[in-house]
């Protein structure tokens, strides 16, 4: 089991987020989520619209509105919808991440455990992003979001 899953109280919702990605504003990631923790049995993802959805997890979604299938790396994306790294989970995450084994680049895939809930019939909602993500995963993203803030501070 990922060691970030090994301290968590399974008995309360949880929501962890990648640290290579930038979001503008509280707000709007605030929005993205809306009030997922009074749902029930949450499992809700943040999505995001981008132009190579092939560097990243694509979610498709049904026709139900919720996700049916979490892909990640597509060489033929379903979606263009970007998993932004941004979750909350119930304590069924517990069962989806204990399934794990690593990947076959030696890491724990995230977007298996999704695809886990997804598949032992755990309803995988998500809200888009109505802001700005920016994934920071290469040294030209860095430069593209330190210009995405720069172009938030308001001159004086």
């Amino acid at each position: 089991m990922p060691v970030c899953f090994r301290t968590m109280d399974p008995k309360k919702p949880y929501c962890p987020h990648n640290y290579d990605g930038l979001f503008h504003g509280a707000v709007q990631l605030r929005f993205a989520l809306g009030n997922s923790y009074n749902i029930p049995a949450v499992k809700m993802l943040a999505l995001n619209k981008v132009r190579d959805p092939q560097r990243f997890g694509v979610a498709e979604i049904g026709v139900n509105g919720h996700i049916i299938s979490i892909e990640e790396k597509p060489a033929v994306p379903k979606s263009s919808l970007a998993v932004t790294g941004v979750y909350i989970y119930d304590k069924n995450i517990f069962l989806a991440v204990s399934s794990l084994a690593p990947s076959g680049r030696g890491e724990y895939e995230i977007s298996e455990a999704h695809q886990y809930l997804i598949d032992n019939g755990f309803a995988v909602g998500y809200r888009e992003i109505t802001g700005w993500w920016k994934d920071t995963g290469k040294p030209f993203d860095l430069l593209e979001g330190n210009q995405l803030l720069l172009s938030t501070i308001v001159s004086m």
